[in-house]
């Protein structure tokens, strides 16, 4: 049997993690002088902006990791965040080196709702029985499929963290326009600057009518993120409903990580 590995940034409960089979590594938090560890938020609480910032793990935490679980699985597949957002790719991969072969680590090129349609996709193959070096050929395919836009007014957060790969915004932009984003090849950019909640929303949208060389079909899976169910949270999982009825659509809640790198008012779309 294959144990399943990922991080918090993948915004799974622990209810998720007992229905998928999947076992959960955590970011630390740093806010101030505390070090706590990720966690699904509440929408009742929000931590200022650059108040904090994420931890990945250590390659000794992914390593006793893996050391525990191949005392009861055959192997272990691990899914991290994009390596061009955290350092967790690179310490999970030095973890692995140790053990023979018997633990495969993927580079999801994403965060969130991306590593949750990996992991979902990873069990799935799981079930079905497929060696390691299938399953990770399939999912390196699959990954570049995926669908990632969003929205937060929380700037300065992305600028400070020189997150932004693309596309910087200008000081002189005309704000309060509201900022669109997209994820491509594991690098954030601003995608378009709009105006009102409603135009947002389809801007957002667009990432999946739009004619793209790797994606040109209707999402089968959409996973909305929000740490707030604000009208305009609710537009968007309306437009959704009413565009792709046969999709599956998940609404997770952020983590404090996310919370931390990408604003307390971000509202997401993942779709494959």
């Amino acid at each position: 049997m294959i144990a399943l590995v990922t991080e918090t940034l993948c915004c799974m409960s622990p209810s998720d993690c007992d229905a998928y089979g999947v076992h959960l590594i955590p970011l630390g938090c740093r806010l101030g002088e505390q070090l706590l560890p990720d966690r699904i938020l509440t929408c009742e609480e929000s931590i200022p902006d650059g108040m904090g910032f994420s931890v990945p793990p250590s390659e000794e935490l992914y390593r006793q990791r893996f050391e525990a679980l191949l005392q009861t699985h055959d192997g272990v597949f691990c899914i991290t965040a994009s390596r061009k957002f955290s350092e967790s790719n690179r310490h999970a991969t030095l973890a692995a080196a140790g053990f023979d072969g018997r633990v495969v680590v993927i580079d999801s090129g994403t965060v969130a709702g991306g590593l949750f349609l990996l992991v979902l996709r990873a069990r799935h193959m799981i079930t079905l029985g497929y060696p390691m070096s299938r399953m990770k050929a399939e999912l390196e395919s699959y990954k570049n499929n995926l669908r990632v836009s969003f929205t937060t007014q929380s700037l300065q957060v992305l600028q400070n963290a020189k997150r932004l790969a693309y596309k910087p915004l200008d000081p002189s932009d005309p704000l309060p326009l509201h900022p669109v984003f997209r994820i491509e090849n594991g690098e954030i950019g601003v995608f378009e600057l709009s105006t009102g909640s409603r135009r947002t929303v389809e801007a957002m949208l667009s990432v999946f009518t739009e004619s793209r060389a790797t994606a040109k079909t209707a999402p089968s899976r959409v996973v909305v993120h929000y740490a707030n169910r604000t009208p305009s949270v609710e537009y968007l999982l309306s437009r959704l409903s009413g565009l792709y009825p046969s999709a599956t659509l998940y609404e997770r809640p952020i983590t404090l990580s996310i919370q931390l790198n990408l604003g307390y008012d971000i509202v997401g779309v993942v779709g494959d």
